[in-house]
């Protein structure tokens, strides 16, 4: 748990002086620097038995920041729970809010204390398991942190706004696969910047049935008897077209997909005579033998997948097929702008690398800027307060900003001034219970080298 500069060589906020007080203690205990949460309980457990000359150089450094000399204004922290160790796309989503925090503190930080960035880090033990990302931010949630950005997704989303809840935590998402039709309000304190994966699900079905593929198959698993929640909200977007036609076609999970009747499938599938076919399954063997049987049946049609990194996949298990040029899908992307363009150019000037343009990354510098506003025009000690400032000021009217305009923006927001600020990943129109109205959508196919890449 770090921040940027060293609190030894200068009189630092409190918050700064502590963790440097609680890195010292774990050095001396081997514990890794960083890894110490309970800052403050930490510190109090052990004061007792450290050598008498550490407790006196922590004592000389408050000794020193206090009497006459002016206190520094405390820093405003918010908490990021994340599995930064065992994903390397986490470490750019790192790099990217780093910048856009630089930015904010170098032009005055909230009213002149200092934004900081407290990182939780939660590696994964299984990438479908989102268990110890929920037991980081409980912890935080516990040890007081008011704002927290993380994943609040699938089952572990409602313990996680439990835990919130009580303590009055601002939660910020950045994924948003749960339906926002099924999901509760939480009294506006859940922001999901990321539009709501059934949304999306639907603007799809639109710009298909908009390209006359008004015809539709849906192949997908069943566990237990229940299709998926992409499986279904596709059929539910299609069959609230009144001159379109869905069709479910599925198989049990828990048969032995091995000997299972593929060629059955297939024919099934072309028996409902589809325009496109989509296939909701995350199986890759299952999707091999899918593609199999709906191409011997006749299918020629295009397929699209709802998990669209599984093309590279299977057009790599394809070799000499032409089959995967006609795969397809679609998800969120990032809308071109000059304030993207410029962050994108800063970024790889910085890191020397190119940052990958997925919105989900890019949440948080998003949220991190959008926070400092918020908090500018109503302070930071009213996380529902600033809830709604955030909403307020993400919203039209008002003169537009974006992440790499803090300085304008904060000056437009302290003069009362109404803005509406634009992230990196698009409009943040929320709506009252904290649901982003619409994102950037952008369909995507193969290259020739079989990368996923952006159609025109």
């Amino acid at each position: 748990m770090t921040k940027a500069g060293h609190p030894s060589a200068r009189c630092a906020p409190r918050g700064a002086r502590a963790r440097f007080e609680l890195n010292l203690v774990n050095a001396l205990r081997g514990v890794p620097h960083g890894a110490g949460l309970r800052g403050r309980k930490a510190l109090a457990q052990h004061r007792g038995s450290l050598p008498g000359w550490v407790f006196g150089l922590l004592s000389a450094g408050s000794a020193a920041c206090g009497g006459a000399e002016p206190r520094e204004p405390a820093s405003v922290e918010v908490g990021v729970a994340v599995p930064l160790a065992s994903s390397g796309l986490m470490l750019e989503a790192r790099q990217a809010w780093q910048l856009v925090l630089e930015d904010v503190n170098a032009a005055g930080g909230v009213n002149a204390a200092e934004l900081a960035v407290v990182e939780q880090d939660t590696p994964l033990r299984r990438v479908d398991d989102l268990g110890p990302i929920a037991d980081g931010f409980v912890e935080l949630a516990n040890d007081g942190y008011k704002y927290i950005i993380s994943l609040l997704s699938g089952p572990e989303l409602v313990p996680m706004m439990d835990a919130a809840m009580p303590h009055g935590v601002l939660a910020m998402s950045i994924t948003s696969e749960d339906s926002a039709a099924e999901l509760a309000e939480y009294d506006g304190m859940l922001l999901r910047a990321i539009l709501p994966t059934d949304r999306l699900i639907h603007k799809q079905a639109l710009a298909l049935q908009s390209a006359g593929l008004g015809s539709l198959a849906v192949i997908g698993e069943t566990v237990n008897g229940e299709i998926d929640a992409r499986h279904e909200a596709m059929l539910a977007a299609y069959r609230a077209c009144a001159s379109c036609s869905a069709a479910s076609v599925t198989y049990p999970a828990e048969a032995d997909l091995y000997r299972y009747d593929w060629q059955s499938l297939g024919e099934r599938a072309l028996a409902t005579a589809p325009d496109v076919i989509y296939l909701a399954s995350s199986n890759t063997s299952a999707l091999l033998d899918t593609l199999f049987w709906t191409e011997r049946a006749g299918y020629t049609g295009l397929y699209y997948f709802a998990h669209g990194a599984y093309m590279a996949t299977l057009h790599a298990a394809m070799p000499g097929s032409r089959v995967p040029e006609r795969f397809r899908s679609y998800d969120l992307a990032l809308p071109p702008s000059s304030g993207l363009t410029n962050f994108l150019a800063r970024y790889e000037e910085r890191y020397g690398d190119s940052f990958v343009p997925e919105p989900r990354l890019i949440a948080f510098a998003d949220y991190l800027v959008l926070l400092a506003l918020a908090m500018t025009s109503v302070g930071p000690d009213d996380p529902r307060r600033v809830s709604a400032a955030m909403k307020e000021l993400a919203a039209p009217p008002g003169e537009r900003f974006g992440p790499l305009d803090f300085e304008a923006a904060a000056a437009q927001v302290r003069a009362g001034r109404d803005i509406d600020f634009d992230g990196f990943s698009g409009p943040l129109d929320f709506d009252a219970r904290g649901e982003v109205a619409d994102g950037f959508v952008q369909q995507y196919g193969l290259s020739a080298t079989g990368d996923v890449a952006a159609l025109p």
